[in-house]
């Protein structure tokens, strides 16, 4: 899950014009754009077999007596096994997402898919499988653009000023 939180007060010097409610409106039309845009980007790098991963990426705005916070998540809870990996555990993971996986990605068909399900499941027990951090990745892309600009010309846009 990524995070981002602006705070009231850092505005508030800038935007003395404006009352507290446009204040508030428009940190949150800038911050549910900050989380689409971040959202797109990583639907855009999940790897696909289902597409229910990159359909299930969602994302949340909620306003704080201090500011705005936006999340961008999954709820899916294979989500985390995708972005995290999967350490060696001796147990197999579940079949029916690995045989479609091997028909989808290997072109072979349901039989040949059962049989090599036990192969793939078996080094997945063993040796575990790496996580894609794509989450992470672009969270830290989208915290060093933020860095680098100004909490004021990030909401330039939305502000007007």
């Amino acid at each position: 899950m990524i995070t981002i939180t602006f705070n009231y007060d850092q505005l508030r010097a800038g935007l003395a014009q404006l009352s507290d409610d446009e204040i508030k409106q428009r940190m949150e039309v800038a911050t549910d754009a900050s989380m689409q845009m971040i959202r797109g980007e990583i639907v855009r790098r999940l790897p696909v077999n289902t597409g229910l991963l990159r359909g299930s990426v969602s994302t949340s705005l909620s306003s704080t007596p201090f500011g705005v916070k936006g999340e961008v998540f999954s709820p899916l809870v294979y989500a985390v096994v995708v972005e995290r990996g999967r350490r060696p555990s001796g147990s197999y993971p579940p079949r029916a997402p690995i045989v479609l996986w091997i028909q989808r990605k290997l072109g072979k068909t349901r039989a040949e898919a059962e049989a090599l399900y036990y192969v793939i499941a078996r080094k997945i027990a063993w040796k575990g499988i790496k996580g894609t951090f794509v989450f992470r990745d672009v969270g830290r892309e989208a915290g060093q653009l933020y860095g680098r600009l100004s909490v004021t010309s990030v909401f330039r846009r939305y502000f007007n000023f």
